[in-house]
């Protein structure tokens, strides 16, 4: 009855009549719905995956803290972001009836500088005594653009010197060699490490035994271990030196945090080295569609471009995807979280790096798209859960004299009194990190005749969450919890299911 009330009043004033819900018969219209994917840089992770999960097939990382590193970040099919993209994919695909919508976070000069592969040691590095091989068949290893080595004696520099060397029997140690990328973006610069085991010092190099950009199927290197014979490594003899070939390179758009030995968050390098998907301003709120200028990084624009609506720019398509009662953008949703199929390509691909050039023009230094017709969303930066709501309440609702994307749906919808309630699905890893109270954005929402679903994905609610408290103010009771791909596809299949009209 409250929420009836509120609508009532709301209406009376923006549309001068109370709607007559009574009197109209609101059979076979579709409702709206507009999906806001949270596309902070921690949706690169791995989601929560406990032993059970892993059993019964639900996941395929262990990771019992959630937020576990994985070696293709973004791009790899078991972190947050390939899954939530495709489980809202195959949500879609089944989805009844429903008129959607779609944004995701803001990103300001957004840019990618490199991308690197990940390749296969099909063959044996020398062997490293008392140890083993180094690589070891199976060992992957990353190639393309190298980042600095640091030279300090903390774990940011380990083996960058002789000083600070990887221990072989340090799993993190060793991990973090294996990651660190080597032979350049042309495959023609050396690349020189050093490693320990039982107290005995070695200096590991790479040479690249081709040029040509990468990728290629296959690559070779000559490894060369050599025993130091002094603590700063300056003289040496040579042990061994052995051809390694490498195969099947997966690409990926590189995204750290820190340099951390253990999960949550593990990883082995700087954010300001090894992060490479950069973007600025990403406490702003939501992404919209009239901030082309912020959007392009010296006169390149990853975003998309937003076309104009005769019928208003509250109704343009962009970054963001609005609701709109003469289309149900549901392909183009689609199309949004697996920009191939723009292509004509059946079957989808939720990844990064694929729509990204292999290399820089030679001027530049960032990325520029495959093709312009082919733009990813690109998982990077802060969650502005309160600021993306507040977004969405200001094209939805308007502010001052403009009326928002409501007053224009009010008096151009032949179908408005039926869907009048519109409902928010927020997909989100976890809680706001950028100040703007998203308790209160549900609540004005909520005002405003929009019912705040919250699906919580891939984490355990943390002690303090506001999520709950989003949802409550929202009208939705409580958040929907999904720890890994299936849970969410299944949750966001269910609710578009309680959406729709009989």
């Amino acid at each position: 009855m409250i929420r009836f009330l509120r609508l009532a009043v709301f209406a009376l004033v923006v549309f001068g009549a109370v709607p007559g819900w009574a009197q109209t018969d609101c059979s076979g219209v579709e409702p709206y719905v507009f999906v806001l994917l949270d596309s902070s840089g921690s949706m690169n992770h791995a989601p929560l995956c406990s032993l059970a999960d892993l059993s019964l097939g639900n996941c395929t990382e262990l990771c019992p803290t959630g937020d576990c590193w994985l070696p293709l970040d973004g791009d790899d099919p078991r972190s947050k972001w390939y899954l939530a993209k495709q489980a809202l994919y195959q949500a879609l695909e089944g989805a009844p009836g429903l008129r959607f919508g779609f944004g995701t976070y803001n990103t300001d000069e957004l840019r990618v500088r490199e991308k690197h592969w990940s390749y296969r040691a099909d063959t044996a590095g020398p062997t490293v005594p008392g140890w083993g091989p180094f690589p070891a068949v199976g060992d992957r290893e990353v190639f393309g653009a190298v980042w600095s080595c640091s030279s300090a004696v903390t774990d940011g520099g380990v083996g960058c010197t002789a000083a600070n060397p990887a221990d072989l029997s340090d799993a993190w140690e060793r991990e973090r060699m294996l990651q660190w990328p080597k032979a350049g973006r042309l495959f023609t610069t050396a690349s020189t490490f050093f490693v320990r085991h039982a107290g005995v010092l070695y200096q590991v190099r790479y040479q690249p035994l081709f040029g040509g950009t990468l990728p290629v199927a296959s690559v070779s290197v000559t490894v060369r271990l050599e025993r130091c014979l002094t603590p700063t490594c300056s003289t040496r003899t040579l042990l061994a030196s052995q051809v390694v070939s490498y195969s099947q390179p997966l690409e990926f758009v590189s995204w750290s945090l820190s340099v951390q030995r253990t999960e949550p968050a593990k990883d082995y390098f700087p954010n300001s080295v090894a992060t490479h998907a950069v973007a600025t301003n990403t406490c702003g709120g939501g992404e919209g569609n009239d901030d082309s200028p912020a959007d392009s990084y010296l006169g390149y624009n990853l975003h998309r471009p937003t076309v104009t609506d005769p019928r208003g720019t509250h109704l343009s398509v962009g970054d963001r995807i609005p609701l709109d009662w003469e289309a149900d953008h549901r392909v183009d949703v689609q199309q949004r979280l697996a920009p191939n199929l723009v292509l004509g390509e059946s079957t989808p691909h939720f990844g990064t790096a694929r729509y990204l050039r292999n290399a820089p023009n030679p001027t530049e230094s960032f990325l520029r798209l495959q093709t312009e017709l082919v733009r990813p969303i690109i998982a990077v930066g802060s969650t502005p859960l309160g600021g993306a709501l507040r977004s969405f309440r200001t094209w939805y609702g308007g502010n001052g004299a403009d009326l928002g994307w409501q007053g224009v749906a009010g008096a151009l919808d032949p179908s408005w009194l039926c869907r009048s309630v519109v409902k928010l699905v927020l997909i989100t890893d976890g809680d706001d990190t950028c100040g703007v109270d998203p308790c209160n954005e549900a609540a004005e929402l909520y005002y405003r005749g929009v019912e705040t679903h919250v699906v919580h994905f891939g984490a355990a609610l943390e002690p303090g969450s506001k999520l709950p408290c989003i949802a409550y103010n929202g009208a939705t009771g409580a958040p929907i919890e999904a720890t890994h791909g299936p849970a969410l596809e299944e949750a966001l299949a269910g609710l578009f299911a309680s959406f729709a009209t009989p």
